[in-house]
């Protein structure tokens, strides 16, 4: 930062040249377009006794079309694409109604969606499996327009913003809520946001499994989802299903760290480097544009009726430059001569390209 702040001129002081040039593209649209190559996907088949082959094939089907329909594999590679980056990325499995069917039927199809902020997602950090499959909680926010949150939920004490009455301890005007609550709500006028904020989390029930004398506890998971804001709970319901529908898809997970568990994706430990490689080009650019215009020495007047041609000639390729003889003493002057320029700043700064571009 500091050496950004000094490049970035100011108060009389030119703007040196601040390059940033990624070295990590190409690594990272390779790995993303091998896993393009790839086309992984999942097979069904029949492993206990009461399954077969015919239901293995209908399942494999069943799964395929919603793959298709769903175009899921954007957004696995939408989720790899964080993951290779920064080390973690999410995508979704939801449910949503078949408007194709006979209303009447209330018929529902499972979709796999692209979550377009990653960093709206977070995970239990208490679970311990990579796919976070033992998590308890997991949740997904994002920001809706006022208007769209009023037209959603028009029910909500929070949709009835400008009421006269109270909310809890302060009145319920979308000002008052910047000032209490700044991390849910944002903007003003059309750009007013509310944070709404999608839980799932698992609640436990036990079962009594008995086989003649043999008895045990079966452990009965069943996830619930609600939405709410940061005041109020909007609605409530169950999931069809034992396991959070929020897909983990992780890069690297290192040991933790005083307690910290860390997933690290292609840039974390390539940022010195890139640093260091952003420096130096910057250096040697800055060095290059020294590098014509350097000075003439010349006793003072020598320039006398030839200012133009002398001004312009680090700018322009004349092929002859005039100049008028001074006498020093009792002899006369040098003619102009080309300072000495000093080669060791863009020797350094070109090893620094090459040693970076190494590392």
């Amino acid at each position: 930062p500091e050496a950004k702040q000094e490049r970035r001129g100011g108060n009389g002081v030119p703007a040196r040249p601040m390059l940033s040039i990624s070295k990590l593209d190409q690594p990272i649209q390779l790995v993303l377009n091998q896993a393009r190559a790839a086309r992984l996907g999942v097979n069904v088949h029949p492993v206990s006794e009461r399954a077969n082959k015919e239901t293995a094939e209908t399942l494999q089907g069943l799964y395929q079309r919603i793959v298709r329909d769903s175009h899921a594999d954007q957004a696995r590679l939408w989720a790899l694409q964080r993951a290779v980056i920064s080390g973690r990325g999410a995508y979704r499995v939801n449910s949503k109604w078949d408007e194709a069917s006979d209303p009447k039927y209330f018929d529902q199809e499972i979709v796999i969606e692209r979550i377009l902020h990653q960093d709206s997602v977070y995970f239990d950090p208490s679970a311990e499996k990579p796919d976070f499959s033992d998590g308890e909680w997991a949740f997904i926010t994002s920001w809706t327009p006022f208007d769209t949150f009023k037209r959603d939920y028009p029910d909500s004490k929070m949709a009835k913003e400008g009421s006269s009455s109270r909310l809890g301890e302060w009145w319920a005007t979308f000002s008052d809520w910047l000032t209490k609550e700044p991390d849910w709500v944002k903007g003003d006028g059309e750009d007013k946001a509310i944070l709404v904020c999608e839980y799932f989390y698992k609640v436990h029930d036990k079962q009594t499994i008995t086989a003649g004398a043999r008895k045990r506890e079966r452990d009965v998971v069943k996830v619930k989802v609600c939405k709410l804001t940061g005041y109020e709970i909007l609605e409530e319901s169950d999931w069809d299903g034992q396991y959070i529908p929020l897909i983990p898809v992780i890069g690297r997970e290192l040991q933790p760290v005083d307690g910290e568990r860390w997933w690290v994706g292609m840039v974390r430990h390539a940022r010195d480097a890139q640093r260091f490689f952003n420096y130096a080009a910057s250096a040697l650019v800055e060095r290059m544009g020294m590098e014509p215009k350097t000075p003439w020495v010349m006793a003072e007047g020598q320039d006398e009726n030839h200012e133009i041609e002398w001004n312009e000639s680090n700018v322009r390729n004349r092929p002859v430059l005039h100049y008028k003889p001074q006498a020093l003493g009792d002899k006369l002057a040098p003619p102009p001569a080309r300072a000495q320029l000093d080669q060791t700043g863009m020797s350094i700064a070109m090893l620094g390209v090459q040693v970076s571009d190494e590392w």
